[in-house]
């Protein structure tokens, strides 16, 4: 975005831009989450200065014929234009949705008991992550997350848990655990409202055990990481976690860290899809 001012004793304006410089995104090492920030910077355009040029009679006929191959190809390329949006249209519409990728199971499903809010229940997703299904489902039977918090809650986008550095004392080490190594499964599924990924540390093949629960639809994450899970209860549990009072700027650990109370994931259980569907 750009701004000028007022013209100044040296004929010149005085303009400011305004550049993104930075897209939240989930991660697995507390990379700042803040939302996209601008920061100016200064330059200066010299005043446009134009000085109208006479067209003898003998070339007006060859001005005007110009003019008139200039608007043919104007209006050539607008058709272009137009023809290309629409083709843009029809390919954005042929896009695969949620619904289209998922099984209809029935599916193992995921129970997380969140202490003093509730139970979310996801479903998990092997025919869009089958090695990612298989890393959350052993952790959770060896009762790894049991004790884990969602140390990092932005309202509108997601909460992000997993860590086992979580369950100690030290705040400053919140997100920079779970280790890392599993093998990347991206897929086209849109990460909407109650979709479950694994969290990576900005490249493939280094997500861990952390995880995250998109709030709102999140469409700039689409493609980028593995999808695994869909929530099919608790989503006012959701809602509720991303209510507590957070630690928005990091004053006492990572930012976005609930504070001053945890929100802590007492268990995490998976329950058999034959079982589940009792």
């Amino acid at each position: 975005m750009l701004a000028c001012g007022d013209r100044n004793t040296e004929g010149t304006h005085t303009c400011e831009a305004r550049l993104p410089l930075k897209i939240p995104r989930p991660g697995a090492d507390s990379v700042s989450m803040r939302h996209a920030r601008t920061d100016p910077f200064r330059f200066r355009i010299s005043p446009l200065r134009i000085s109208p040029l006479p067209i003898s009679p003998l070339r007006f006929s060859h001005h005007r014929a110009h003019v008139a191959g200039a608007l043919a190809v104007a209006a050539l390329i607008i058709c272009f234009g137009c023809g290309s949006v629409e083709t843009a249209r029809d390919a954005a519409s042929e896009q695969p949705g949620a619904d289209d990728l998922i099984a209809s199971g029935p599916h193992d499903i995921a129970v997380l008991e969140i202490r003093g809010l509730g139970t979310i229940r996801f479903e998990l997703l092997p025919e869009l992550a089958p090695a990612t299904v298989d890393h959350f489902t052993e952790l959770a039977r060896k009762g790894f997350y049991d004790g884990t918090t969602f140390h990092r809650v932005i309202p509108g986008f997601m909460i992000q848990g997993g860590d086992p550095n979580s369950k100690d004392s030290d705040p400053r080490n919140d997100g920079k655990g779970g280790g890392t190594g599993v093998v990347s499964e991206f897929s086209p599924i849109p990460q909407l409202r109650g979709i479950v990924s694994l969290a990576h540390r900005g490249n493939r093949n280094t997500g861990g055990s952390q995880f995250f629960i998109v709030h709102e639809d999140s469409p700039h994450l689409n493609g980028n990481f593995s999808a695994f899970g869909r929530v099919i209860e608790g989503l006012d549990v959701l809602d509720a976690i991303t209510e507590v009072e957070i630690d928005t700027y990091g004053r006492y650990g990572p930012e976005a860290r609930p504070y001053p109370e945890d929100v802590v994931i007492e268990s995490v259980q998976v329950i058999p899809a034959d079982q589940a569907a009792l």
